[in-house]
């Protein structure tokens, strides 16, 4: 295999854990209304993206916490757990 393509495969990886670890960090922090707020401003998110982001946080961390360790593993991405996870929504 090419060096840059493992190199690649490598921050994929890096980045997938990463992403598990600020949606565990934002599901943990979760703890009052403000959360969304505060965390958009941080992340300069709409209020929106910030509340959806916080929402879906918290309910993968809760519900799903085997899709957040596939994904500090590096098996799956952030895009893989929602479509794991977002089909559970209304039930």
């Amino acid at each position: 295999m090419d060096v840059k393509v493992a190199r690649i495969i490598e921050i994929e990886r890096l980045q997938r854990a990463l992403t598990a670890e600020k949606l565990r960090l934002i599901a943990e922090i979760n703890t009052d209304d403000y959360i969304a707020t505060d965390l958009g401003m941080a992340l300069q998110l709409s209020p929106s993206n910030a509340e959806d982001l916080v929402d879906w946080a918290t309910r993968v961390e809760t519900f799903f916490p085997d899709v957040i360790d596939a994904m500090a593993a590096g098996i799956i991405s952030e895009r893989s757990a929602h479509a794991i996870v977002d089909p559970t929504r209304f039930y």
